[in-house]
């Protein structure tokens, strides 16, 4: 199933990137019909992640290691929106120091000060600080995980 959801990700992609098709509207509805994709396989990782033993229960290494990268791709997932919501409450309560609008080009900027190609970079470390941590913190504390024994912690 997930190879034949990736290859009509890989269609919609093409499809909503593509500059020789000019049909507005077939580009949008492809964009959402692959982000309602996206997030049936989410769901569908999610009841799986849900249904599974823990890794510690496995019956072998090999189911255990399919587990726990299941628990990886989901945690994944929801700490990047969690990192996307506290990014933007984070830049809503702080001023700019800089004025970024004088380092971009005139064809990116927007009409306001606070510009989302400006931040990018930003937000972009931001990401990739807060995501694994946030990865790590819920594999290591998430009972059941690894073998808890007289040296653990």
């Amino acid at each position: 199933m997930l190879i034949w959801t990736h290859s009509i990700l890989t269609i919609v992609c093409f499809i909503g990137q593509s500059d020789r098709i000019k049909a507005l509207s077939l580009k949008y509805a492809m964009t959402f019909a692959g982000m309602l994709l996206y997030i049936f396989v989410i769901l569908v990782v999610a009841k799986l992640n849900f249904y599974t033993p823990t890794p510690y229960n496995s019956t072998n290494l090999d189911m255990g290691a399919v587990i726990t990268w299941l628990r990886i791709e989901i945690s994944v997932w929801f700490s990047i929106i969690f990192s996307n919501i506290a990014f933007l409450a984070l830049r809503s309560c702080f001023k700019h120091k800089i004025d970024i609008d004088l380092l971009m080009d005139d064809r990116v900027k927007l009409p306001t000060i606070d510009t989302i190609v400006a931040l990018t970079t930003v937000a972009n470390t931001f990401h990739s600080d807060l995501v694994p941590g946030l990865v790590t913190s819920v594999l290591c504390f998430s009972p059941g995980s690894h073998q808890k024994d007289e040296g653990y912690l």
